[in-house]
């Protein structure tokens, strides 16, 4: 499922959604599956169907990654989000 112009423009302008629980740039923690126990940064929304995923930046250098919503926990907000 392609993403609408409307919650692209949330997602990285830092508005979170009801069904989306992380925006650009949060800081999260893999809490299941490969990848357990990194440290990353949200970069970007893939899909919402049949769950929302994200690409994620591992902070330790070694890739990108994709992780399902419920794999992730958020450790530190975006600044976007606080503002």
């Amino acid at each position: 499922m392609t993403i609408s112009n409307e919650l692209n423009d949330a997602f990285f302008s830092g508005q979170r959604r009801a069904n989306i629980k992380f925006v650009i740039n949060d800081t999260v923690l893999v809490i299941s599956g490969k990848y357990k126990g990194k440290e990353c940064a949200v970069i970007s929304i893939n899909s919402l169907n049949p769950e929302v995923s994200y690409t994620l930046e591992q902070l330790d250098g070694s890739g990108d990654i994709m992780k399902f919503q419920n794999e992730i926990e958020l450790r530190i907000p975006s600044e976007l989000s606080r503002k």
